[in-house]
């Protein structure tokens, strides 16, 4: 119970600069390979003893490799394979290379929602539109949002739909129809809607009063009583 007969597999990425020279020295037995812009760089393929190779990457191995350009980031993949049972060796250097970690930040307006972005929708990120995302990356108003803004007439959030009356609010939000709205609403069997007025003795001008000729002209459930002309 020996750990020998093993493969071994390293990708490294890097930003090239033309400017810098960037060496990889490898010692190895047995099979090794390095790979650069998936460019085969170092070949030392084969049952053998240690035996070392290298390669200095500068403008002029850059061409040799993919033309590669100063300022895109590629790769270098190293792929090593030990095929006995003693005596391993193997050793890789990297000498330029600079391995500080990245940074990776949001860009809003890219058009890509990441990290802390609500949303991104590019150059048509906009702070006055009703339902859109906003130059900060954040939703901008919208129904639901618990805000009234825009043509609202009303938003309760995560209860619009769920509140029937003169407290709610529908998915739409707007004012739900009930009775006592003010609007007869016969779909929903009303015969009359006065409003506040409904279930209140009113004259003939439909004014609340306390007079003996005063009758209810519309009930607090939006009927029309017996007897009454409406």
């Amino acid at each position: 119970m020996h750990n020998f007969s093993f493969t071994s597999e390293v990708r490294y990425w890097f930003k090239f600069d033309a400017g810098n020279t960037y060496q990889l020295d490898f010692v190895g037995d047995d099979d090794v390979w390095v790979f650069i812009n998936k460019k085969l760089a170092v070949d030392l393929g084969g049952l053998h003893s240690p035996a070392s190779g290298s390669v200095t990457l500068d403008a002029t191995t850059a061409a040799k490799l993919g033309n590669l350009a100063t300022g895109n980031v590629y790769e270098v993949a190293v792929f090593q394979a030990e095929r006995h049972t003693t005596a391993s060796s193997y050793k890789l250097t990297l000498t330029g290379f600079n391995a500080a970690p990245t940074s990776c930040v949001p860009t809003c307006g890219d058009g890509v929602a990441v990290a802390d972005e609500e949303c991104d929708n590019g150059k048509d990120n906009s702070d006055t539109a009703y339902g859109g995302c906003t130059t900060a990356c954040k939703w901008g108003g919208f129904c639901g949002d618990g805000i009234v803004n825009g043509l609202e007439e009303c938003d309760n959030g995560k209860n619009n739909g769920t509140q029937y009356g003169p407290d709610g609010c529908t998915l739409g939000c707007t004012r739900p129809h009930f009775c006592g709205d003010g609007r007869v609403d016969t779909d929903r069997g009303e015969e009359c809607d006065l409003a506040d007025k409904n279930g209140v003795k009113l004259d003939g001008n439909r004014t609340p009063s306390s007079d003996t000729t005063a009758q209810i002209y519309c009930t607090s459930d939006c009927k029309i009583p017996p007897g009454v002309v409406f």
